[in-house]
């Protein structure tokens, strides 16, 4: 993992201290934040959100997330920025992105 990227991750888990990162195989990484706070509309207080940082990030963009809605069920959600500036935009953004995500749309 390139420091640059190790140091975003300690950054968000300055503000998520349940995060939990994981290498996979092919170099991607895996992040995973419990407790995620949920606005009212979404029918639950807090879900568990993954993502993955593609092979190539910060230049390859995220692509989509997935949120733990019922129970140990994941939903996917293929979504992305508009734009991506990868000298930058980070991994604090894409989260918060994410959590936007969440306030701008329904189930």
């Amino acid at each position: 993992m390139l420091e640059s990227v190790r140091l975003q991750i300690e950054r968000v888990r300055q503000d998520y201290p349940s995060l939990e990162v994981a290498e996979q195989p092919d170099s991607s990484i895996r992040i995973v934040i419990k407790d995620v706070h949920l606005p009212p509309h979404w029918g639950k207080e807090k879900t568990n959100i993954a993502t993955t940082l593609p092979i190539g990030y910060p230049q390859a963009m995220p692509n989509g997330f997935q949120a733990q809605l019922d129970g140990q069920n994941w939903s996917g959600f293929c979504w992305r920025p508009s734009s991506w500036n990868p000298s930058r935009d980070n991994v604090w953004k894409w989260i918060k992105l994410i959590e936007k995500y969440f306030e701008e749309n329904r189930p």
